[in-house]
């Protein structure tokens, strides 16, 4: 680290050849100042995301995951470090409606093509013979205007489904009985 004459920090990395002649030393130093900067910023998103509850994936361009969080679903049987790299194709299998899968592979397609700011959809996943359901939101990741790739979370709404079914339930037998007055 060193200060500029305006008494900034600058981080500087130095890089030394000897002997680059017989008898003679290059060395180099470059400001990486801001590169340190977006690499603190990128740990503190990392750690923020990891203490989250809801699972989060990051599709680059390719529609290849280049992020997850620890927070990833529970019995897909596939550890976060391996998630990294895999295509969106190989969670096809997870969804109990193929028509779903193909209505969320739109939404990644059209968010990737920079054609809307972002969608959600429930979807049913089977894990491990137990169905689950997922409220999947997609946004952009933008880089200079364009989507570079799509954010991900999911929620696991399993529960709330569930009591949003006897509710309704409950409601239509209610409807039945009419007025007690």
């Amino acid at each position: 680290t060193i200060r500029s004459p305006d008494g900034q920090e600058k981080q500087i990395e130095y890089s030394l050849t000897v002997d680059v002649v017989p008898g003679q030393h290059l060395l180099t130093a470059r400001d990486v100042t801001d590169r340190q900067q977006r690499k603190s910023d990128l740990e503190g998103y990392e750690t923020a995301l990891d203490s989250i509850n809801d699972a989060v994936w990051v599709y680059d361009r390719n529609k290849q995951v280049s992020f997850t969080n620890e927070s990833n679903l529970d019995g897909l049987s596939v550890a976060s470090d391996d998630i990294v790299g895999m295509p969106l194709t190989a969670f096809e299998n997870y969804f109990v409606d193929s028509a779903t899968y193909d209505a969320w592979e739109s939404i990644i397609d059209d968010i990737l093509a920079g054609d809307t700011a972002g969608d959600e959809l429930d979807v049913r996943f089977e894990i491990e013979g137990e169905q689950i359901v997922l409220n999947l939101r997609a946004a952009p990741v933008p880089d200079r205007n364009d989507p570079t790739g799509v954010a991900v979370i999911g929620s696991d709404i399993t529960t709330r489904k569930k009591r949003e079914r006897t509710l309704a339930e409950y409601k239509t037998i209610i409807e039945a009985l009419g007025d007690p007055v």
